[in-house]
Order: C-alpha cells, then structure tokens, then sequence
C-alpha cells in the first residue's frame, strides 16, 4: 500500500513554508487557528485575572478607609473624653 500527498500552494512562500514545516497549508491554517484560539483563551484568563485584581484592591481601598474612619472616630471620642475630664477637673 502506497499513500500519495500532494500539497498545492498558492505561491513560492506557501509551498516554501510547506516544506520547511513538512505539513500541507491546510494543516499550517488549522494550527494556526488552533494557536489563535488559545490566546484569546489566555487573554480571556488575564482579563479575569484583572477583574480579580481589581476588586481586591477595591477591597483594600474600602478597608483602608474603614480603618481611618475607625481611628478618627476614636481619635475623636479620646478628645471628647480629654475635654470632658479637664471640664471636672
């Protein structure tokens, strides 16, 4: 049994590129497909991956500020308390 391939390009650089890769221009297109589609997945995963990033630090912006509120509310009740006492005093 003999299997018999013949590749046909449209110009020099596809049969050049066919014979470099040993691969018909078809397979070459669907390799490349193939590579396509695995970056939009990867760049899919980054724009997730950038969301995430986002709200964390989101997040951390909204913690912050509850943590200055906190300690300007007891700053302020420690003042309170300092003027009251001199007050009695």
């Amino acid at each position: 049994q003999v299997e018999v391939t013949a590749n046909v390009a449209r110009n020099e650089d596809e049969a050049e590129l066919q014979r470099k890769r040993g691969i018909s221009i078809t397979e070459i297109a669907e390799e490349s497909e193939a590579a396509e589609a695995a970056v939009a997945l990867a760049e899919e995963a980054l724009a997730i991956a950038d969301d995430k990033s986002a709200e964390a630090e989101a997040v951390e912006g909204m913690v912050e500020e509850e943590v200055a509120e906190r300690v300007a509310e007891e700053a302020d009740e420690t003042a309170d308390a300092g003027d009251e006492d001199t007050e009695n005093a």
